[in-house]
């Protein structure tokens, strides 16, 4: 009982220092398989154990903190679409653009067009 009460707190603090280093490294190109090397986990039980305790996949809460990112760009800056694309981590501006509008419903242009009216 003893070591499987403290692989599960291992587990713990290895989530919560994933979840650190994505929100310090978000803008750098990173996948799960990278990170699951980086902590010394197997990818599919990274995977499923972050998604347990973050109640989202790695990928939607990596590009959570990259859209809330690149929506405060866009609202308080002039930057290129393309600039802020490459700033919060995607190599893709098309893509980014496509990520932007399932996540918030329009482009990245729409979006910066609403918050210059407001």
């Amino acid at each position: 009982a003893l070591l499987s009460k403290h692989s599960s707190l291992e587990g713990k603090e290895i989530m919560e220092a994933v979840r650190l280093y994505l929100e310090q490294h978000y803008a750098e190109p990173i996948q799960l398989q990278m990170i699951a090397e980086r902590f010394f986990i197997h990818p599919n039980y990274f995977s499923k154990r972050f998604k347990e305790k973050y109640g989202e996949s790695f990928v939607d809460y990596l590009n959570s903190i990259r859209m809330k990112e690149a929506a405060a760009l866009l609202g308080e800056t002039n930057l290129k679409i393309r600039e802020i694309s490459e700033r919060v981590g995607f190599e893709d501006a098309a893509y980014f653009s496509s990520v932007f509008r399932k996540w918030y419903g329009e482009t990245p242009k729409q979006y910066r067009e609403r918050q210059l009216k407001k």
